[in-house]
């Protein structure tokens, strides 16, 4: 028994005649009737009462005509998706991104780009540190991580794709002694204690910092998340190196943030995925995100 002998008995059962099925199906009439006598024996009953004159269900026909059908359907229903799960056009991307990146509408302005020509695609997302993020691509628990990347040396599997690029800024309690120096050096923060962001027992959080200042930080708090990090800065605890895109999008009463004067190079955002999954939906996403940045750049009048 398989799916060709209920495409014969529901055309059979829609058509109450062995003639027109026949047609409608492209085969012999003889030979529909034997493939029903073949699915009636398989099933241990009969499925039509026959006579000269007209072809009728049985009471475990109809019943049976039912879940054929709905069968039919479903079988119908997979190839579609399978056919459109393997153009792209259906399926689910599963993306971690860092704090920061939400925090700056990147995230959210590339989402908004792929719905508009996938509308069906799913997004999974998890908010993780950049070393997590960096393993969960690596090791495929995501098709894509979006972060700040500039301290990751990355391996040969992995391709990134920069977003946007952010210069780094100092964060400093509004009462600190340095508050109102406009002119801010790495050699100025030596003696200063850091509070960092660490979201994991992976990430000591201060190799952003280190390799932008040129030397070890001092570090006096380890924060798992980006607004704990401010909080602790405008309360005195310590200060902070931070994108400026959080100059904008977290700024907070007690804060004031200052450029580096003698650090000319910015962080750059990143989009990281691996680089030998041969997959539609991915290759999609990708492209969808070279066009939003190229876009992004054309209207902020940097192409």
């Amino acid at each position: 028994m398989d799916l060709r002998h209920f495409r014969y008995f529901v055309a059979v059962a829609e058509t109450l005649h062995f003639g027109r099925a026949a047609q409608q199906l492209h085969i012999a009439q003889p030979a529909l009737s034997i493939q029903i006598k073949d699915l009636e024996e398989a099933l241990g009953g009969k499925l039509f009462h026959r006579t000269s004159r007209k072809v009728e269900l049985t009471a475990g026909g109809k019943l049976f005509y039912q879940e054929a059908k709905a069968a039919l359907k479903a079988y119908e229903q997979a190839i579609k998706v399978g056919q459109s799960a393997l153009k792209g056009e259906l399926g689910v991307l599963r993306v971690g991104y860092s704090a920061s990146v939400a925090y700056a509408g990147i995230l959210g302005r590339i989402m908004h780009s792929f719905r508009q020509i996938r509308p069906e695609i799913k997004f999974e997302l998890q908010e993780q540190d950049p070393y997590r993020l960096m393993e969960g691509v690596q090791n495929q628990a995501f098709d894509f991580g979006i972060f700040p990347a500039f301290s990751f040396d990355m391996s040969a599997q992995i391709s990134v794709l920069r977003l946007e690029s952010w210069a780094p800024r100092i964060v400093l309690s509004a009462s600190h002694p340095l508050a109102d120096c406009q002119r801010m050096t790495c050699g100025m923060l030596r003696q200063e204690g850091f509070v960092v962001y660490a979201g994991s027992e992976f990430d000591q959080g201060t190799s952003g910092i280190r390799q932008i200042l040129s030397y070890e930080p001092e570090v006096v708090y380890k924060a798992a998340d980006m607004m704990m990090v401010l909080s602790l800065v405008s309360a005195g605890v310590g200060i902070s190196v931070v994108p400026s895109a959080i100059e904008f999008s977290l700024k907070q009463p007690g804060l004031v943030f200052r450029p580096l004067a003698d650090f000319c190079d910015h962080i750059d955002i990143s989009l990281a995925y691996r680089n030998d999954r041969n997959e539609p939906l991915m290759d999609q996403f990708i492209a969808c995100v070279r066009d939003e940045v190229a876009s992004h750049q054309y209207r902020d009048g940097k192409s």
